[in-house]
């Protein structure tokens, strides 16, 4: 129990440490799920 209550706090620190994205990963991101959600629905509905 104690190795998993390191773990988590370990997680959580490596969490905060981490930079915010930026513009460019977002855009990334959000061009990818657009695909995605795209391939989805012509899969579904053709």
């Amino acid at each position: 129990m104690a190795q998993n209550r390191e773990y988590r706090e370990q997680t959580e620190e490596d969490l905060e440490n981490v930079p915010p994205m930026s513009g460019m990963q977002k855009a990334i991101l959000a061009i990818a799920a657009v695909v995605l959600a795209s391939i989805i629905a012509y899969i579904a509905f053709a």
